[in-house]
């Protein structure tokens, strides 16, 4: 499993990586760009510049319609922070980032999406963003998108090893999990 991390390039982490039994560990701005904001000129651009120096591209999203754009016309390689965009949810359903458009887009656009640990870690309202991942794990499962579940950490305290990355995830693809039992 490969091991991403938000920072730039420093030996503590990547000994700390390899303790945890990450195969390969990918840091910011060497092997990998991460891009947020609402220009969509000066994101073009970027993502070139990065497809040039064969940089793994990450773009977070900010909002739905960045999303979108995101999602259908550029060639980023993974989308993260679609839970984080809307504040509230909806009194019927879940308002996780992600619905059907977008997801027969990400298809026939070879996108992946990924979901971060460490904003799990950091978030005021756990148990929401618990829900939204599963919600948006649920359609990318329908819709048979490739999905990286990773550390995507800031800093070395919140890296997790891949065996609890990987029973995270088996958790949240799991239906009905996180409900009480009905007696």
């Amino acid at each position: 499993m490969i091991n991403i991390i938000l920072t730039k390039s420093n030996t503590p982490a990547e000994q700390l990586s390899t303790k945890l039994d990450f195969e390969k560990t990918l840091f910011l701005d060497r092997d990998v760009i991460s891009l947020e904001g609402d220009n969509k000129k000066s994101i073009l651009q970027a993502i070139d510049r990065a497809h040039s120096k064969k940089q793994l591209v990450i773009y977070n999203a900010t909002s739905e319609d960045m999303l979108r754009f995101i999602v259908e016309k550029t060639h980023v390689d993974i989308v993260m922070g679609m839970e984080q965009i809307c504040e509230k949810d909806s009194l019927h359903f879940v308002r996780g980032g992600l619905d059907q458009i977008l997801c027969t887009f990400a298809k026939k656009t070879n996108k992946t999406f990924g979901f971060s640990f460490a904003d799990i870690l950091n978030s005021p309202n756990r148990p929401r963003i618990i829900r939204r991942i599963m919600f948006n794990l649920s359609l990318c499962q329908k819709y048979k998108i490739p999905v990286l579940f990773n550390n995507f950490s800031t800093d070395i305290s919140e890296m997790r090893a891949a065996k609890d990355l990987a029973a995270l995830e088996r958790v949240l693809r799991k239906k009905g999990s996180f409900t009480l039992s009905q007696r």
